[in-house]
């Protein structure tokens, strides 16, 4: 039986759905700021600070816009998928009405894999652009405590991958938590959206069993 802490009545187990809860919404915060910022040239940042994102954290809503920007088959079925995706919220911004970003993030239905899973639409500018790039990677090597940095355990694969009968580019990489040494998956790729915009589709999580490329690489078969 699980004891509670303290005087709150919460379980271990309820703090830390609690803590990454509050940590994960941060997470994606961080990787919208950073993109809508290099995506806009010529906009100062007392302008930027004006549009604030706009955050929910209503799981049937980041079902509803991933359904509105990609048709893709997210795993989340804890019985018969080897990794299980939950619903989180959403996030949207509109830049001061130059461009306008969108998405959704979800975690791993075991908390022990430590999984974030995001999927991004921008318009008005592109998500392909080299900083916006090296951002939204910097962000997914920070883990879902805020604290500690995943060090890179070498260079980064590039592979082209269907997505509805076009090759896209998916970045694979591997990073090592220094505290802990274990192991993460950082993937990364741009896929066209149901809209004809862009659609970035990130994903971090511990390199495990039962996790394995394929899971990714069926997602984005997926698409559709």
């Amino acid at each position: 039986m699980a004891r509670s802490s303290g005087s709150s009545g919460l379980t271990s187990r309820d703090e830390r759905e609690a803590s990454r809860q509050r940590n994960a919404p941060a997470t994606v915060v961080l990787l919208f700021l950073g993109i809508g910022t290099l995506a806009i040239v010529g906009l100062c940042a007392g302008g930027l600070y004006l549009f604030q994102p706009h955050v929910s954290e209503e799981p049937a809503g980041a079902t509803a816009l991933v359904n509105e920007m990609l048709l893709i088959d997210v795993p989340d079925d804890p019985l018969s998928d080897p990794v299980a995706f939950v619903p989180r919220g959403t996030i949207e911004w509109n830049i001061a009405f130059m461009m306008s970003l969108r998405g959704a993030y979800f975690e791993a239905d075991d908390e022990q894999l430590d999984g974030l899973l995001m999927c991004r639409e921008g318009t008005g500018a592109s998500l392909q652009k080299p900083d916006v790039r090296e951002h939204v990677d910097r962000v997914l090597r920070e883990r879902s405590d805020g604290r500690i940095q995943l060090r890179s355990d070498g260079p980064p694969e590039i592979r082209l991958m269907p997505v509805r009968g076009v090759p896209s580019e998916f970045t694979f990489e591997t990073g090592t938590d220094p505290a802990t040494k274990d192991a993460y998956r950082l993937v990364t790729g741009i896929v066209p959206g149901n809209l004809g915009g862009e659609v970035l589709i990130a994903l971090r999580i511990k390199q495990t069993d039962p996790w394995s490329d394929a899971i990714i690489a069926r997602m984005v078969e997926s698409i559709r």
